[in-house]
C-alpha cells in the first residue's frame, strides 16, 4: 500500500492505493473524496466534474447548483436546507448538504491512515474520519463525531457518493427491504411520500433497473422499516464489476437511494445513501422522531466499507 500528494483539478489531494484499489481524496475542501478506480479493471466509479478546475465552494452554498456534482462529499447535520427547531440551537438555518462539504478540513498521515477533521460553524462538533485502505483492497472508513456542548444535538448524516450510472445499472438494497418511500420525483408513478413494493413500483417500472428510468427523470427514496443486514450496492450488469458499501444498520437504518438521469444539469449518476434519517430535511426527521442524536458531551461512531468487485 502507498500513500502520495498531488494535485487534482487544481486542488491539494492526496492517493491512498494498493494492487486492487486506488482513491483519492482531496485534502482539505470538504474532505471529499474525488476518485474510486478498481485498479485490476481500471473502472472509475465516482464522476468527474467538467474542466481542469474543481469547484471551490463556500459555506452555505447551494450544492445541486454550485457544486461539481463529482465524487464523494458528506451530508453533515442535513441534506436539505432546513431550520434547527430545538433549543439552543433553535431557529438557526442549516445549509444545504450541511456544513462539512464546502468547509477546510484539516488533514494529517498517521502511518498508513489518513486522519481529516473539521469542525462545526453554527454547531459545537468535531467531526474525524480515518480513511484506511485493507488488504484485500476494501477502502475503509472509521467515523467519530463528538458533541463538545453540553445538549443534545440531533442530525442526519449520509454519503452522497456521485457513481457513474450506464444504462444496465442494478441496484441493490440490504436484505428484507420490501418496500419503499418516495421522497420526491420528477415522476407521476412516483410523487412524494408514497410507499411502494421494492423493486417493481408498477408493471412498467423496476426501480433497481437504470435502464427503466425515462430520460430527464430524478428519484430520490429510502427503504421503509426496519432492516439488520448493513449492504447495498450497485453492478454494472454488462461486465458484472460492482460497489458494496457495508456499514452498521443499527447506526445508519435507513437506505436511501438518488437517481439523476439527465433530470438535474444534465447529468447522469447514481448515489448510494445509507443515512442516520429518512426524511433528507432535519427538522422533519425531528419532528418523525427519525433523527439520530449526538448525546451532549458524548460521540456517535459508525464505519464504512467500499468493496469493489
Amino acid at each position: 500500500m502507498s500513500i502520495s500528494y498531488g494535485v487534482f483539478r487544481g486542488l491539494e489531494s492526496v492517493t491512498i492505493e494498493n494492487g486492487f484499489t486506488k482513491a483519492v481524496l482531496l485534502k482539505h475542501r470538504g474532505g471529499r473524496m474525488v476518485s474510486l478506480i478498481n485498479k485490476k479493471t481500471g473502472r472509475e466509479y465516482l464522476t468527474i466534474g467538467e474542466g481542469d478546475k474543481h469547484a471551490v465552494n463556500q459555506y452555505g452554498d447551494d450544492f445541486n447548483w454550485l457544486s461539481d456534482l463529482s465524487g464523494q462529499d458528506e451530508c453533515f447535520p442535513t441534506c436539505d436546507e432546513s431550520v434547527y427547531p430545538l433549543f439552543p440551537w433553535q431557529d438557526i438555518v442549516v445549509p444545504t448538504h450541511g456544513e462539512i462539504w464546502a468547509i477546510d478540513w484539516d488533514f494529517e498521515q498517521c502511518g498508513d491512515e489518513l486522519l481529516m477533521t473539521a469542525r462545526g460553524v453554527r454547531f459545537s462538533y468535531t467531526f474525524t474520519k480515518r480513511v484506511k485502505l485493507l488488504d484485500d483492497g476494501v477502502l475503509r472508513v472509521d467515523y467519530n463525531i463528538l458533541n463538545r456542548a453540553p445538549y443534545d444535538m440531533h442530525f442526519i448524516w449520509l454519503p452522497h457518493p456521485l457513481l457513474c450510472m450506464e444504462d444496465d445499472i442494478t441496484i441493490t438494497l440490504p436484505k428484507g427491504i420490501d418496500k419503499i418511500i418516495s421522497l420526491h420525483s420528477s415522476s407521476p408513478v412516483l410523487g412524494k411520500g408514497r410507499v411502494f413494493d421494492w423493486p417493481n413500483v408498477s408493471p412498467e417500472r423496476d426501480l433497481s433497473r437504470s435502464a427503466e428510468m425515462e430520460p430527464g427523470a430524478r428519484d430520490k427514496f429510502y427503504s421503509f422499516g426496519a432492516y439488520t443486514d448493513g449492504r447495498m450496492a450497485i453492478t454494472y450488469e454488462q461486465s458484472g464489476e460492482g460497489l458494496a458499501l457495508r456499514y452498521p444498520a443499527d447506526k445508519l437504518p435507513y437506505a436511501g437511494v438518488w437517481i439523476n438521469n439527465r433530470g438535474l444539469r444534465g447529468m447522469r449518476h447514481v448515489a448510494l445513501e445509507p443515512a442516520t434519517g429518512g426524511r433528507d430535511n432535519l427538522e422533519k426527521s425531528i419532528a418523525a422522531n427519525e433523527s439520530a442524536v449526538l448525546p451532549a458531551k458524548g460521540i456517535y461512531e459508525f464505519y464504512m466499507e467500499y468493496e469493489l468487485y
